[in-house]
């Protein structure tokens, strides 16, 4: 949980600005610096539900079931091209890049065993 451990205390779920407060006037400014107060301390400190559960979440213990989010229905990027460009091959050499981001939620859906690459929707403008 290094990753964790330099992250400001208040990105830590359920610190809010008034218990990051009291944490910074103990000079715990950083997750890493709460994981390793000894439990009893933190609840000294932030009351004691909300203690026991900063002090857990802080030592990466949270026993809220993991909810994936549903792929989201659609995804879009817009490219302005420089000039006008009328080759198709052209348009989607150049926008490519640009639409692997949300071609990867239409490959996804699609095709979960193994990702295609995305059709180039091509707009007059």
């Amino acid at each position: 949980m290094d990753w964790l451990a330099q992250l400001p205390v208040e990105a830590l779920h359920g610190i809010g600005p008034r218990q990051a407060a009291v944490l910074r006037e103990y000079g715990i400014h950083y997750i890493g610096a709460l994981a390793a107060v000894p439990p009893a301390t933190v609840q000294r400190l932030l009351g004691g539900s909300a203690g026991r559960l900063a002090a857990d979440r802080a030592r990466g213990i949270d026993p809220r079931p993991v909810v994936p989010r549903a792929m989201p229905v659609s995804a879009t990027v817009r490219y302005r091209f420089g000039r006008h460009v009328l080759d198709g091959a052209e348009a989607a050499r150049r926008a490519s890049p640009r639409t692997t981001r949300a071609g990867t939620v239409r490959a996804v859906r699609a095709a979960p065993h193994g990702a295609t690459r995305p059709p180039l929707q091509r707009r007059p403008t």
